[in-house]
């Protein structure tokens, strides 16, 4: 069966990043690979781990024009000159993609013999909310990669890029947006909190200064290499997707369950459990915020103080945060929401104080 390339052009957003790497490594399909292309080289990624099917390529110039980025389409046009797969398929950044997500999408194109497959409805999430919806999302879709560069992407406006091969492929009937014969994969997800989603592009689509606004409000920066999340972080992320499946059997197909999803969701009460007893006294930093906290100037660290938890305790001196930092010259805080013996805190600090948890 054909090798897919998994492409995710992205520019500060490193946990979402990190996420997608970890979603990537669970895919069940063998014959594949992921694009990382970071826009931000200010802030290069790097891998902390080996693993030859990922590439990285930090870059911020325009492989046609040798000038700056101006527009997302042209991101992707030059992502994809990385690419050496048979089909491509879009790793939005910030959404998910459930364990069988790739495999469902190679076989199903490969039996249909076109150039394009979808599942008719995806998974929307918001905070409190999952549904499963008709879309027209990229990220959805699988397609051979010759149609992609042959076709390429729209440069004009952010946030559409993709419907140029779209609409095309949907023209010639190379692309059933009916598809019924699938089990849910895809989820564009609107349900991450504020400091980890950073700035929509899709929820600022017809402005045109939407590339330039993301470039602006994204302050997740790489402060460390990309690592793998572990069993229990990766069953936390998929855990409500699964729930929503076991939930709704009756209204799903039950050949393409039995085929991709249920080794994954009937795990539930096995997942359940190890996540509450994991949870226990255990401490986990929820979200913590560094900089001048009533601007745009301030970045996210919880992940950074997620990784300096040692025996369930926290201890950094003050003065020694070593944060990258957001306002030069301006007085900072640190925010820190955690959870501790199943309870949750709150505290700030100004910079010159010392964090100690619990």
């Amino acid at each position: 069966m054909g090798k897919v390339s998994f492409v995710c052009t992205t520019y500060r957003r490193f946990r979402c990043v990190e996420r997608i790497v970890a979603q990537y490594c669970v895919q069940t399909y063998p014959n594949k690979e992921l694009i990382i292309f970071n826009t931000d080289t200010e802030h290069p990624y790097k891998l902390g781990f080996e693993d030859n099917t990922i590439k990285i390529i930090n870059n911020n110039i325009d492989y046609i024009t040798n000038l700056p980025y101006t527009n997302r389409g042209d991101i992707c046009r030059d992502a994809i000159t990385h690419a050496t797969g048979d089909y491509f398929m879009l790793a939005d950044d910030d959404d998910i993609y459930l364990p069988w997500h790739l495999q469902q999408a190679v076989e199903g194109i490969e039996k249909l013999c076109t150039d394009a497959w979808k599942p008719e409805q995806s998974f929307f999430a918001a905070p409190n909310k999952l549904i499963l919806c008709r879309n027209t999302l990229e990220a959805s879709v699988i397609v051979k990669i010759n149609r992609i560069r042959e076709i390429g992407f729209r440069n004009d406006l952010t946030g559409y890029e993709g419907l140029s091969w779209y609409t095309k492929l949907r023209d010639e009937k190379q692309l059933d947006e009916h598809n019924k014969n699938y089990i849910p994969s895809y989820c564009f997800n609107w349900s991450d909190p504020a400091e980890l989603a950073g700035h929509k592009q899709s929820g600022d689509i017809n402005n045109p200064n939407n590339f330039e606004n993301h470039k602006l409000a994204s302050t997740d920066y790489a402060l460390r290499p990309i690592m793998k999340l572990s069993i229990d972080e990766i069953n936390l992320l998929y855990q409500k997707y699964y729930n929503w499946i076991e939930k709704n059997l009756i209204s799903i197909n039950k050949d393409y369950y039995e085929k991709y999803a249920k080794m994954f969701t009937h795990q539930l009460d096995d997942i359940n459990e190890n996540l509450n007893s994991s949870n226990d006294k255990n401490l986990k930093i929820i979200n913590a915020i560094y900089g001048n906290l009533d601007s745009q100037y301030k970045i996210g660290v919880t992940d950074i103080l997620n990784s300096k938890i040692e025996n369930n305790r926290l201890n950094i001196t003050a003065n020694n945060y070593n944060f990258t930092d957001p306002c030069n010259g301006v007085v900072k805080k640190l925010y820190v929401k955690y959870e501790y013996n199943n309870n949750i805190i709150e505290t700030l600090l100004m910079e010159n104080e010392s964090l100690i948890l619990p």
